[in-house]
């Protein structure tokens, strides 16, 4: 049986440091699929910007930029707002950076960027890219210094609907990820994934359209279509000091 007491662990990657309460298996998990963090315990009477429990069957989710806690009967899709919380949070703390919804990848040392509209198989394409030995930057959520034209990787994992399919149609390699009911992540080691705190310039930008085919968009294009994939500041903006 899973011990839900709650402990207090600091994450600390890139620079940044976020505060989190939760049960010690999720720390596991999270050890598992972050790329370049690391986890630590940390005083318990520290300011937590995230925190995850479970009562009544389900895990509810707080952070500093949720108006209000988000539940899930799943653990895997409590993972997984937990992931964009770390996003929507650092965002949050770092003023100077947007975060976009994209994915990204290094083909021969040059990052390409992939944008989008959700379900256009950005999460496919970097699946396929990851197959082929590419470094994946970013799978849903990369962050973009428009003064200075960088992109930094945020350590977060390829995400992947199930079932885990390869493209050949044979099933995925069943270590390389943990599954939850409709969501799977991979783990570390498992493909290439940019650390978090790794930066890159831009090379290519691509846009996936409705055939699910990507389109080069011109360089003097970039900034314009990168905006439309900025998260928004109703996401991205702290509402409450600290979870409880």
């Amino acid at each position: 049986m899973r011990d839900h007491s709650l402990e207090s662990w600091t994450i600390i990657g890139g620079g940044h440091a976020i505060h989190v309460l939760c049960p010690r298996y999720f720390v596991a998990i999270l050890k598992q699929i972050l790329n370049g963090w690391t986890i630590q315990p940390s005083d318990q009477t520290c300011v937590h910007e995230i925190s995850i429990r479970f009562d009544d069957e389900n895990y509810t989710v707080d952070s500093i930029v949720l108006t209000k806690p988000v539940r899930h009967a799943d653990l895997m899709n409590a993972v997984n707002e937990v992931l964009i919380n770390f996003a929507y949070v650092i965002t949050a703390l770092n003023q100077n950076k947007l975060l976009l919804h994209c994915a990204g990848y290094c083909n021969g040392g040059l990052l390409n960027v992939v944008i989008g509209q959700k379900n256009r198989g950005k999460s496919s394409l970097m699946y396929q890219k990851a197959l082929g030995g590419q470094t994946i930057v970013a799978d849903d959520l990369l962050l973009w210094h428009p003064k200075v034209g960088r992109f930094t990787a945020l350590g977060l994992p390829l995400r992947l609907r199930r079932p885990l399919l390869d493209f050949n149609g044979t099933t995925a390699n069943p270590a390389h990820f943990f599954a939850g009911k409709n969501i799977a992540y991979s783990k570390v080691n498992a493909f290439k994934v940019a650390k978090i705190g790794e930066t890159f310039l831009l090379d290519t930008l691509w846009e996936l359209d409705d055939d699910y085919s990507p389109k080069k968009v011109s360089i003097l294009r970039a900034p314009s279509a990168l905006k439309r994939f900025v998260i928004g500041d109703d996401f991205t903006t702290i509402v409450k000091t600290k979870v409880e």
